[in-house]
């Protein structure tokens, strides 16, 4: 980023800056955390124009943490800051939640599958039953295996 295309120097207290440039992009300035001199600091806060200074209130801990991992994200090309996703522990009742589903599932999978394979050969049941049937087991069997796919996708063991 060019000096010249800096539309905000965010400063704060403790020595941090965020560069913001026209164009979108910003740099994050952690001397604590990369080891930056207070030379090179001085050059920076000097090479920006003085109205498109901001000067800011201290952080707090949490704020200088997720401001880390907003410029590893400005790093890769994203101009947004990065979000990452919490994912909870999995709770006792969640995990008898998932065997039980779990189970079902795929009990009720195993009959779908067999009625599938050998429902076909029955020549009491015509094609347009035997598909019907088919499609309502299988469908069954996805409704089963959902309540444990949504345990499984939104919790982490441990």
């Amino acid at each position: 980023m060019l000096y010249r295309a800096c539309a905000a120097l965010l400063s704060w207290p403790d020595g941090g800056r965020r560069l913001i440039g026209t164009d979108g992009l910003s740099v994050e300035v952690e001397p604590g955390e990369y080891g930056i001199d207070a030379h090179t600091m001085a050059t920076i806060d000097a090479a920006v124009p003085p109205s498109a200074v901001v000067r800011l209130p201290p952080r707090q801990q949490r704020q200088r943490q997720s401001a880390g991992a907003a410029s590893a994200g400005d790093a890769r090309g994203s101009a947004g800051a990065v979000q990452r996703k919490t994912v909870a522990r999995r709770t006792g009742g969640q995990t008898a939640m998932l065997v039980i589903f779990g189970l079902l599932a795929g009990l009720w999978s195993l009959l779908a599958l067999s009625y599938t394979v050998f429902g076909v050969s029955d020549p009491e049941t015509s094609t347009g039953e035997w598909a019907a049937l088919t499609v309502f087991l299988w469908a069954v069997g996805a409704l089963l295996a959902w309540p444990a796919v949504r345990v499984v996708r939104s919790t982490r063991r441990g």
